[in-house]
């Protein structure tokens, strides 16, 4: 899971670099990231998945949205109260139902 994190702190890390227009070129930005030059430009290519043009200007050697990008993402963790379980069924359906499937047949798990 920390692996995921750290993505996503890297995606936020480019979009404001981005946003404030404090780039660097292109080797510069993928040093500060950590990352190649092919890995940046494909982080740059995920961006305009999203409507998020991103171009470079040589002059002052930086990357900017053509057009405004937000960048959200919220992940919450936190244990199910009673009442999520008891309408999650905790997972008794799902488990219910698969063994329905085998009700009353011979299984042998040698091969």
């Amino acid at each position: 899971m920390h692996k995921i994190f750290s993505q996503i702190e890297r995606l936020q890390l480019l979009h404001n670099l981005i946003e404030s227009e404090h780039t660097g070129t292109p080797v510069e930005l993928a040093k500060s990231l950590q990352i190649s030059r092919r890995q940046l430009y494909n982080l740059l290519d995920e961006f305009s998945l999203f409507g998020g043009e991103v171009k470079y200007n040589r002059k002052k050697k930086t990357f900017y949205f053509s057009h405004p990008l937000v960048f959200k993402i919220e992940i919450l963790i936190r244990p199910l109260t009673e009442d999520e379980m008891k309408k999650n069924n905790g997972g008794i359906s799902f488990f219910s139902f698969r063994a329905s499937l085998f009700h009353g047949t011979k299984l042998s798990l040698q091969t």
